[in-house]
């Protein structure tokens, strides 16, 4: 299984800066993207 960090969101976020990641797995792609900011355990 591989992670891979996207982007941030915002710049600015104080807390869990990576909110856009793609999570691989045998040729398989799962993208998770929670629009930023520091409500990303919420969003989830």
């Amino acid at each position: 299984m591989n992670i891979t960090m996207l982007g941030t969101g915002n710049a600015l976020s104080t807390e869990c800066y990576n909110t856009c990641f793609v999570i691989s797995d045998s040729g398989r792609n799962f993208l998770i993207d929670t629009g930023g900011g520091n409500g990303i355990l919420h969003q989830l």
